[in-house]
C-alpha cells in the first residue's frame, strides 16, 4: 500500500485476498478500493479491473488467489490485445487455502481436491503470463519488496507472483463452532481466532459494557 499511487483503484478478489486487503492495506486519499463483499467470488478482481481501465490515468491494481486468475484466461487475453498495464499480484497459495484451513481445523485434516497432487506446477503463473504476453515478477521474500515501485511504474501489464509460506494463518479470523447436530455456527466477532481464554475474554467484555470496575 505504500508504494500505491494516491489515484490508484485497487481490486481484491474475495476470500484471502479480501481478507488480507481490509486488515492490512492503508487507503490512501484519492484512491478507491473496490471488492466483492458477501460474495466471496474467485475470478471477480480481474474482470471488475477490466471494466475500470478505462479511467483514463489511475493506476490499476488487482489483487486475487492463484485460484480466481486461473479463471480468468479470457480477461488476461483482453488485458493483451488492448495492452492495458493493469498490475496483478496473485497471492500464490497453492490454491484453495482457505477450504485446506477448513478441512484442517474441523475434517480431520482431509484434504479431499485440494492436496499438493493437485496444483499445477511451480512455474505455472510465469507459463501463463508469458502466453498472454504479460510481464512477470516473482516476491518471495522481504528482500523483493523493494521491487514493487519501478513495477507499479511500467507502462505494461503485470503479473506478480507473490509467494506464500505453506500453512500460513490469517490473523485474526472468524472461528466456527460444530454443534451436536451438525450445524455450523459462527462465533461472535468480538470471539475471534486465536482465541483469548475464557475467563479472561469474560472480563474484558464485561469492562467494556462497563459492569465491572476491574481492570482487564
Amino acid at each position: 500500500s505504500l508504494a500505491s499511487p494516491n489515484n490508484a483503484v485497487i481490486i481484491s478478489d474475495g476470500c484471502s485476498p479480501l481478507q488480507s486487503v481490509v486488515q492490512s492495506f492503508s487507503v490512501k486519499s484519492g484512491q478507491r478500493v473496490i471488492f466483492p463483499s458477501g460474495i466471496e467470488m474467485p475470478g471477480f478482481s480481474l474482470a471488475a479491473a477490466l471494466g475500470v481501465s478505462d479511467h483514463k490515468g489511475r493506476q490499476i491494481i488487482c489483487i486475487c488467489e492463484s485460484l480466481g486468475f486461473i479463471k480468468s484466461f479470457s480477461v488476461l487475453q483482453s488485458i493483451a490485445d488492448y495492452n492495458i498495464p493493469i498490475k496483478i499480484f496473485v497471492i500464490n497459495n497453492r490454491l484453495h487455502s482457505h477450504i485446506r484451513k477448513v478441512q484442517e481445523d474441523h475434517f480431520g485434516q482431509r484434504y479431499v481436491g485440494t492436496s499438493s497432487q493437485s496444483f499445477f506446477n511451480k512455474d505455472f503463473l510465469k507459463t501463463i503470463a508469458s502466453n498472454y504476453r504479460l510481464n512477470y515478477y516473482q516476491l518471495s521474500s522481504w528482500s523483493n519488496l523493494d521491487q514493487i515501485g519501478s513495477i507499479l511504474n511500467s507502462p505494461n501489464g503485470t503479473v506478480i507472483n507473490v509467494g506464500v509460506a505453506e500453512g500460513e494463518e490469517l490473523l485474526p479470523r472468524i472461528g466456527f463452532d460444530v454443534s451436536t447436530d451438525g450445524k455450523w455456527e459462527a462465533k461472535p466477532l468480538h470471539d475471534m481466532y486465536p482465541y483469548i481464554e475464557a475467563q479472561k475474554l469474560e472480563a474484558i467484555m464485561s469492562f467494556l459494557s462497563g459492569d465491572s470496575n476491574e481492570r482487564c
